[in-house]
């Protein structure tokens, strides 16, 4: 594990944003609320991440 303390935000957070779409079956708001984040805010970490959003993700606006 890189002990930048950026590199180690950004593993932290990639991590965590995953593991709330998993427990959520993918549901992008319950994700967010899970991380008590703004949905918009998600949106946003999935850009800066580049985790990719399915089809089925952006069906949950």
């Amino acid at each position: 594990m890189p002990l930048n303390l950026k590199a180690v935000r950004e593993a932290a957070e990639t991590v965590a944003i995953n593991r709330a779409l998993s427990y959520t079956d993918h549901n992008v708001s319950e994700a967010a609320k899970l991380l008590g984040v703004t949905r918009p805010t998600l949106y946003g970490l999935f850009e800066k991440y580049g985790i990719p959003i399915s089809a089925r993700n952006q069906s949950d606006d």
